[in-house]
């Protein structure tokens, strides 16, 4: 071709690559669009908690050497800063840069290598359990309808419970929620003088749009509404109260279960939620515990309901508050969840020694339309159509809008056995929460096993308040007996370290449970292989969820590990999406524990990548190991001393060369991240792409042509298309003028 042809070709080029360029900064300009929060997940805040193995620590001491162990760690936390301590030995932190749940919970961990640091903990975004997602569970509401007639209080035989006792006044029930409407007639005059407080803060200086009341932390709790995006206010707190202890016997509106009790409000969720932090402490203040900068609760809760809930594990900063209230002998209530799933994947409903409630139907089963089941289920009670106080107002409470609503989701079942909890206290006030959960399981009654339901799918049964009350009146109940416990151990399987098992599950409805014991301290890790998409959840000995996974996008396996000390672990496996197909599933399942770790390494995350690219992080060489170590990867490869890449598990020793590859995104600005484990010690690797302004079609002019490259987005192949068009002209032209020549 003449060099005026080559000059017009890349000509062309140039020209494709300037008109694509102002189509990609046109589309940077206004194609952002809002996330939407959805109440079936629960988002890291980007925010850590560190508990500090010594109460004597000077503020800010721990962030100091956290910050400058993590920025070791991980080379893109160049700044953790104290957010504020939360008690004499235990702040919380904000990272710089924000990481997904997995990065976070690896650089949990990562800190944990740090012998002054008794925990890190993952902070979370929760959200009210209102109403679930799932469409079936509107299923028959109208008018007329057995459950909408179906009445809550009559079917938990609140009124053979009511002559017993309709409660007593010294019996406080703590209700952590949205806040209260305290005008509202079946709330006016039942909460304690001081009424509660208000745990938000700020989401940033002088930002206060979590709290939706225009200031932080005050003695306030008033709900002034929680609209989030299209959502209108739920009045979720003044609901759940009405529920637990409303006004009754005065000839208006609705019945409570407890007519007597005196509510106390923690005002905990505000525009789209609220955070682990916040929660926590407005927890730990209805206990009567101390609480950084907030006066002391002078009337502590015997039993705290608590209606949020996500799909995470139990973080050790919420069992270590469980752990406490249990000593104080508080009872902790929690919503199972509207997500029609196992309860173990509901946090903090997951958590060992809590009081976790599902939500039954007039039939005596399990709501199977919306409510979480399974063996983490303590007991059931109504919850599809509940009648409750509410509020006209959409966005922000009408001063004349009191009014009454009906509602559906485990939240309101939760509500009604806070307010049985609260009446068995009025009549035995010794009760620990270990006496608690036996009697309420002991007096339910059970579930119609010819529906859906069987003891291990749904629990043991539903809220009988008569027998309850009975029985807490005359109660030789131990608190030792342990229903979960029971139920995994009738099912149990032995699954031996460094062994293979081989098992199947019979169906949706199954599910299968392993006990792992282990006489050293390290990471326990549990893998699936299978065809089938499993879930998989490692448990601790008093079966709080340590970890799960669902690991349906790499090979339809699960992988589930935790830091363990000598001990009984379990593992509970079941189909991920267990209502879709009802057939048997075949697996094998491997357990491993590390015991070594080297010394801490890095690799530095890579960004401004092209787009689905192979990428590969540096090299760096291993040592600190006293003896080999067996390695892992998720989600991407590891070339060990310069062989092929490989994603299977292997072996490294001292003075091996370690490096990672990972496939980055096909999408603009996304993150890719891969996960490495060597011994007991874990770390990542990530790739962000460019921008989709800066990935541009990548041309070349090789042989005359104009060839789009990998690494182009999609909208260039049309533009590519009138480029190709205009040198296909070029090219007639040039034809001409060599024929001429001839």
């Amino acid at each position: 071709m003449p060099a005026a042809s080559y000059r017009l070709t890349n000509i062309i080029c140039l020209l494709a690559l300037v008109m694509l360029s102002s189509i990609a900064f046109a589309g940077s300009e206004n194609g952002t669009t809002s996330p939407v929060l959805s109440a079936d997940q629960s988002e890291p805040t980007g925010r850590v908690f560190v508990r500090y193995r010594n109460a004597d620590t000077t503020p800010g001491f721990i962030s100091h050497r956290v910050s400058k162990f993590g920025r070791h760690l991980w080379r893109k936390q160049r700044n953790i800063s104290l957010q504020r301590r939360l008690s004499p030995n235990q702040e919380l932190l904000t990272l710089e840069q924000p990481l997904d749940a997995d990065a976070l919970r690896t650089y949990a961990r990562q800190l944990e290598a740090n012998a002054n640091i008794e925990f890190v903990a993952p902070e979370y975004r929760r959200y009210t359990l209102v109403e679930p997602n799932d469409p079936l569970y509107r299923s028959g509401q109208e008018p007329g309808s057995q459950s909408y007639l179906y009445e809550g209080l009559f079917s938990v035989r609140a009124p053979g419970a009511w002559d017993i006792t309709t409660g007593s006044q010294n019996s406080v029930i703590a209700i952590v929620d949205t806040g209260v409407l305290p005008q509202h007639p079946e709330l006016r005059d039942r909460s304690i003088p001081a009424l509660g407080y208000d745990f938000i803060s700020a989401d940033a200086p002088a930002d206060y749009t979590s709290a939706n009341d225009g200031d932080g932390r005050d003695a306030d709790p008033t709900d002034p509404g929680d609209p989030c995006g299209s959502s209108r206010s739920s009045w979720h707190g003044t609901g759940v109260a009405s529920i637990a202890a409303g006004n009754s016997n005065d000839g208006t509106g609705m019945a409570g279960v407890n007519w007597n009790a005196r509510l106390l409000h923690a005002r905990a969720l505000g525009r789209c939620g609220g955070t682990d932090a916040d929660i926590i402490d407005a927890v730990r203040w209805s206990a009567g515990l101390d609480v950084t900068g907030v006066p002391r609760n002078e009337t502590p809760a015997k039993v705290i309901n608590l209606s949020i809930g996500g799909p995470t594990e139990c973080t050790k900063a919420w069992q270590a508050v469980i752990d406490e209230l249990n000593i104080l002998d508080i009872t902790l209530v929690m919503a199972a969840g509207n997500e029609s799933s196992n309860a173990l994947r509901s946090s903090p409903a997951n958590c060992a020694n809590v009081i976790t409630v599902g939500a039954s139907t007039p039939g005596g089963s399990i709501d199977s339309g919306f409510s979480n089941y399974g063996l983490k289920v303590t007991v059931a009670a109504p919850g599809r159509d509940i009648v409750l106080a509410a509020n006209t107002g959409a966005t922000e409470p009408d001063a004349d809008g009191n009014n009454y609503g009906r509602e559906t989701g485990s939240s309101f079942s939760a509500a009604m056995v806070t307010g049985a909890i609260s009446l068995m206290h009025s009549v035995n006030a010794e009760l620990s929460p270990l006496q608690i959960r036996e009697i309420l399981q002991d007096s339910a009654t059970p579930f119609d096993t010819e529906g859906d339901c069987t003891t291990y799918y749904c629990g043991t049964g539903i809220l009988n308040l008569n027998r309850a009350v009975a029985m807490a009146q005359d109660s030789a109940a131990s608190g030792t007996r342990n229903f979960e416990q029971t139920v995994v151990t009738d099912q149990i399987s032995n699954l031996s370290l460094n062994q293979t098992l081989s098992d199947r599950l019979g169906g949706y409805r199954d599910i299968r449970y392993y006990r792992i014991n282990t006489s050293e301290s390290g990471m326990l890790t549990l893998v699936s292989d299978s065809d089938s998409d499993l879930f998989g959840y490692l448990l601790d000995s008093r079966l709080g969820v340590l970890a799960l996974d669902d690991d349906s996008a790499e090979g339809r396996n699960f992988r589930v590990a935790a830091k363990v000390e000598p001990g009984e672990y379990f593992l509970a496996v079941e189909r991920a999406r267990h209502r879709l197909l009802d057939i048997e599933s075949s697996y094998d399942l491997s357990a491993s524990i590390s015991t070594d770790q080297p010394t801490p390494f890095a690799f530095a995350d890579v960004t401004e990548a092209a787009v689905n690219s192979s990428i590969n992080s540096e090299t760096i060489s291993i040592s600190g190991l006293l003896e080999p170590a067996i390695i892992t990867v998720s989600g991407g490869f590891y070339t060990l001393n310069g062989a092929e890449p490989t994603s299977g598990q292997g072996t490294i020793r001292n003075g091996d060369t370690l490096g990672l590859t990972l496939q980055s995104s096909g999408a603009s600005l996304s993150e890719t991240r891969m996960f490495l484990t060597v011994g007991a010690f874990e770390t990542s690797f990530a790739v962000t792409t460019k921008s989709s302004d800066s990935v541009l079609p990548q041309m070349a002019t090789a042989g005359g042509g104009c060839h789009l490259l990998p690494g182009s987005n999609d909208a260039s192949v049309t533009l590519l298309s009138v480029a190709l068009l205009l040198l296909s002209f070029s090219r007639r032209q040039s034809a001409r003028q060599t024929n001429r020549s001839i």
